[in-house]
Order: C-alpha cells, then sequence, then structure tokens
C-alpha cells in the first residue's frame, strides 16, 4: 500500500504496467484486496479500518485506467473479481470504496459458484 512506491515504480516502468496480469490472471485491481490489515492505514502505529492507507493508492490506480467493477471481464482465471479478494482479506474499507465510488455490487460468482460475500464469510470475516 506504499503509494510513493507505487507512483515511483510506474514512473520507472511506464504506466502500461497497471494493466499487465499474472499466470492466473490476477492485475493490480485483484492484487489490492489482498494487501494485509497492518497496511490499510498510513503508518504503522495506526489502528486503522478506514484504509487511510489502501482507499488513496486504489483511489491513484483507478486515476491511471484500473477497473474494480465486478464484470466477468475483470475477473482472473478463478473468476475472482476485486471484490471476491477485498472480501477474501476481509478489507472492509475498500469494499465499500468499491461500492460507493464505482457501484460495484456482489453480483459475479466466481468459478466454484461463490459470490464475495461467500469467500468473506469463509474466512470468518
Amino acid at each position: 500500500n506504499r503509494l510513493t512506491i507505487v507512483q515511483y515504480l510506474i514512473k520507472i516502468n511506464g504506466v502500461e504496467v497497471i494493466q499487465e496480469r499474472n499466470d492466473f490472471d490476477c492485475g493490480l485491481q485483484h492484487w489490492i484486496g489482498l494487501i494485509p490489515k497492518k497496511r490499510w492505514c498510513n503508518n504503522e502505529t495506526e489502528e486503522d479500518d478506514a484504509g487511510s492507507g489502501v482507499i488513496p493508492l486504489a483511489k491513484y490506480l483507478h486515476s491511471l485506467g484500473v477497473s474494480y467493477q465486478s464484470t466477468s471481464e475483470n475477473s482472473n482465471a478463478q473468476g475472482h473479481t476485486c471484490n471476491h479478494k477485498a472480501a477474501w482479506g476481509g478489507n472492509l474499507a475498500l469494499l465499500k470504496y468499491f461500492r460507493q465510488e464505482h457501484n460495484v455490487q456482489d453480483t459475479i460468482q466466481d468459478s466454484a459458484g461463490n459470490y464475495s460475500a461467500d469467500l468473506a464469510k469463509m474466512r470468518g470475516h
């Protein structure tokens, strides 16, 4: 969730890297949902469920063209959307951001038939 580091890496490697995906078809829109809870905030000593560290990063990536929409085209090889990943990671602040700012709804099932809420429940969130 280090915004300044991400900005630096994009500056060095070019903005096109934001669209890259790995062998499982996961991109930045998926990985942002898996940022560990201890890094959701701006500083390491702050307890922050509001996402003061991860939300600015999400907004920055979106400003460069990263989409958070829950569509089959924006899903990875397992059918996970960014919503699925944030739910799995228990990142309520990011889920709220997706819904409030991008009108993302929990309407897409993954390859196993799970909605985002199902994954959150599996992880005890």
